[in-house]
């Protein structure tokens, strides 16, 4: 019974120390200091940019309705989405994709609109693609919502010379065949891109990329992987690169002008830290 009141007494006087303590704890002032004076991190404000995918009616209904459409439109885009994008300041728009973006052919969505084919949107739904909404009436939908451009180039169907023909065909100031072809087309002025994605994702439709060692050069990259799908599976396999390594470079840190060519080539040989985007669908920005 005495050891029992030893620990008891024992428990109170530590109780009541623990408590003694807490209360000077509390009895300290604690000061914040807000600096008005001095501004806060900047947000870069085109993280808040949007996404435009040939996907549902993201582009044929939502943006763009034709130009003999009873909806109110501005060239064949509707002036009350135009209005709506307006008002919350979209910085940015990337197009054509997404997953669209790797099976995208640009030259099927330039010249007199009764002369683009219809062909076959793959990737969502098959339905029919009439290429109505291509490469000008991109840049008018960002002209009149007051956004800067990001394009996504095709490097899952297409090739490194595709790519650069687009960007020669959009930004070259040099009289190249290509751009007086965008001339005739009505826009002679060269288009600004402010960012530029090499494909899409680098899984699912991107490539399913995964660690390899490449055998003819020796380097470790990352190639496609054929999934379960059979449908996938025969979308990789026109995925594969045609016979020779190919490497697609890019000039670090620039917007391409003129000449296209010069800040985004094809070589018929692979550096040893080179994959061909070809088969990995490598994708990635550069400002």
């Amino acid at each position: 019974m005495s050891r029992i009141r030893r620990n008891a007494s024992l428990f109170g006087a530590l109780t009541g120390l623990a408590l003694f303590a807490g209360a000077a704890i509390a009895a300290e002032d604690t000061a914040i200091e807000i600096e008005t004076g001095k501004s806060g991190p900047k947000i870069e404000r085109d993280i808040f940019g949007q996404f435009a995918e040939h996907l549902g009616s993201g582009i044929y209904g939502g943006i763009w309705v034709g130009k003999d459409s009873p909806i109110p439109n501005v060239r064949g885009i509707r002036s009350d989405v135009v209005a709506a994008l307006k008002a919350i300041k979209v910085p940015v728009v990337r197009w054509p994709g997404g997953c669209f973006a790797d099976e995208y052919h640009w030259r099927n969505g330039i010249g007199p609109a009764a002369k683009r084919p219809a062909t076959l949107n793959g990737n969502w739904g098959n339905v029919i693609e009439p290429n109505s909404f291509g490469s000008h009436e991109y840049f008018d939908f960002l002209d009149q919502i007051g956004a800067e451009a990001y394009l996504s180039v095709n490097v899952g169907s297409g090739s490194p010379e595709e790519a650069a023909d687009w960007l020669e065909y959009l930004t070259a100031t040099s009289p190249t065949t290509l751009a007086k072809q965008r001339a005739a087309n009505g826009h002679p002025a060269p288009y600004r891109i402010k960012y530029l994605g090499l494909g899409n994702e680098n899984w699912g439709c991107g490539g399913s990329m995964r660690p390899v060692t490449d055998r003819r050069s020796g380097a470790a990259g990352a190639h496609t992987s054929p999934s379960a799908s059979g449908e996938r599976s025969a979308r990789t396999t026109r995925r594969t690169a045609p016979p020779g390594p190919t490497c697609l470079t890019t000039t670090p840190g620039r917007v391409p002008t003129a000449g296209a060519r010069t800040a985004f080539s094809g070589s018929r040989t692979t550096p040893p830290d080179c994959v061909s985007p070809w088969r990995c669908g490598t994708s990635g920005t550069r400002s």
